[in-house]
């Protein structure tokens, strides 16, 4: 069986099947019992991968200490970060809905590491793996787009103010 499994193995790659048909074939001529301590292990794996990717991605986060030129934009960063350490959470939560990943992304790579806490804690698990990302991903070196960020939340948070949607 291990032979056969090795030659239809070889026979799916010469004829270029996709990697997912050939695992599921050749998944499908094992014994159950091995099959599914197969399929045990590479959830456990692929679990484990993302576990480590995420801590990963949250440290990296944690790391970032933006310095910034202009002063400028570090009072307007500040500026917005009292308004949010002034919020409720439910007020929180109700402003980051209209905000655009890649904005909050910018406030948070640029907020200190309590605000920073705060509001990925009012994050659903996967916006916030996405937000987390982003903000690695992009770490912000241009000091105008996180001035636009952060500008662009400002504005969303005083128009929810104005809808009466925001009552913090």
């Amino acid at each position: 069986m291990v032979n056969y499994l090795y030659l239809r193995g070889m026979a799916g790659i010469q004829r270029l099947e996709s990697k997912e048909l050939l695992m599921e074939v050749l998944l499908s001529l094992m014994p159950a019992k091995q099959r599914k301590e197969y399929e045990s292990l590479t959830r456990k794996r692929k679990e484990e991968q993302e576990r480590l990717h995420k801590k990963e991605i949250r440290e990296r986060l944690s790391a970032m200490r933006p310095t910034f030129k202009h002063k400028e934009v570090q009072e307007v960063i500040r500026l917005l970060e009292n308004k949010i350490k002034e919020l409720p959470d439910q007020c929180l939560q109700r402003l980051v809905r209209d905000v655009d990943c890649r904005d909050l992304a910018g406030c948070v790579y640029a907020f200190e590491q309590g605000t920073r806490a705060r509001i990925l804690e009012n994050l659903s698990t996967r916006y916030r793996d996405v937000v987390e990302e982003e903000g690695v991903k992009r770490a912000f070196s241009d000091e105008e787009k996180l001035f636009a960020s952060v500008n662009q939340v400002m504005d969303i948070m005083e128009r929810l103010r104005e809808n009466g949607e925001l009552l913090c």
